[in-house]
């Protein structure tokens, strides 16, 4: 099982990656399950553990640094992964 998976979305698979492979990630014990969304500029963290399982950790284009709390030297800017 892996400890990340990170889906970057296109309007077609939006149900699909939010929704369906969220739950099952959730339910097999993934320990981050990161949602790329290109066209809202915005990076979805979900945790393993955290309180409600529905709720992520939401960071938007201008929020600054991201890591992982599983892979601890994944850390980058979020400006660098989207372009204008």
């Amino acid at each position: 099982m892996p400890d990340l998976i990170v889906e970057i979305i296109s309007p077609s698979n939006v149900l699909t990656d939010r929704n369906r492979k969220k739950k099952v990630y959730q339910q097999i014990g993934v320990r981050e399950y990161w949602i790329v969304d290109p066209t809202n500029h915005t990076l979805e963290v979900y945790k393993h553990d955290q309180p409600d399982a529905d709720v992520p950790h939401l960071y938007l284009v201008k929020e600054g640094e991201v890591s992982s709390s599983v892979l601890t030297n994944l850390k980058f800017d979020l400006k660098d992964i989207f372009t204008f």
